[in-house]
């Protein structure tokens, strides 16, 4: 399976992540329940970008439950930068298929989605 949200988009939050602090990206993934990879081998001359793309490693980004993990991650630390630093972020966002809620500060799918439970051996139940 493909991943749900793409190189580009991670790359971008990573970037963005130089405007927050080691402890709020710790805390905000650590909440989700991700430990940072230990095998992760990405150098840069950012603590925080380390320590982001260490946690990034760490997702699933193919499993359902680890993307819905990781955007509420992206919606907690991503929350109150300015448009001129995120916009970037959101609209590659978009491209995978989310949207930010403006009024509830939520990331959300774009167009209809189905639990797994609406689904028996590839057919809808009625």
């Amino acid at each position: 399976m493909s991943d749900l949200i793409s190189r580009t988009t991670r790359g971008l939050f990573r970037d963005l992540m130089t405007g927050s602090t080691v402890e709020e990206i710790d805390a905000a993934f650590q909440d989700e329940l991700f430990a940072p990879s230990t095998t992760s081998a990405y150098q840069d001359s950012s603590v925080r970008r380390i320590r982001t793309q260490e946690y990034l490693e760490a997702v699933d980004w193919s499993d359902v439950d680890h993307v819905s993990r990781a955007l509420r991650v992206f919606e907690r630390l991503a929350h109150g930068f300015e448009p001129q630093y995120s916009s970037k972020f959101f609209q590659s966002l978009k491209r995978d298929g989310y949207l930010l809620d403006e009024e509830s500060g939520h990331i959300l799918p774009i167009g209809p989605r189905f639990s797994l439970d609406s689904f028996v051996d590839g057919q809808e139940i009625s």
